[in-house]
């Protein structure tokens, strides 16, 4: 799977591919130390993707503000928590195709 958090920084776009733990409720997002973050209480779009051919093509989307929290996860990233205030997901292999001749 692959993961990416979209947001407004420095006056522009930015979308930076992050690691994700999902724990206790929570929804953790790191970012690479070295990468543009967003600043605290920012709203953001979080992206979770898995699949190459189209029947194998899933995902899940939550927006919402991500707030840095102190963690000793690995320290090499910087941690968020985001907060969703809207969650949608799909899974392309889970569509029934319904053809006239049916």
């Amino acid at each position: 799977a692959r993961a990416c958090v979209g947001f407004t920084g420095a006056g522009a776009p930015r979308i930076e591919p992050v690691r994700l733990r999902y724990e206790d409720g929570r929804y953790l997002i790191g970012i690479e130390s070295g990468a543009e973050a967003p600043a605290p209480s920012t709203e953001v779009v979080l992206v979770v993707d898995d699949g190459v051919l189209f029947f194998e093509l899933r995902a899940v989307y939550l927006r919402g503000v991500a707030r840095p929290i102190a963690s000793s996860l690995q320290e090499q990233l910087r941690w968020f928590e985001l907060e969703p205030s809207r969650v949608s997901s799909w899974d392309y292999g889970c569509m029934r195709w319904k053809h006239d001749s049916d």
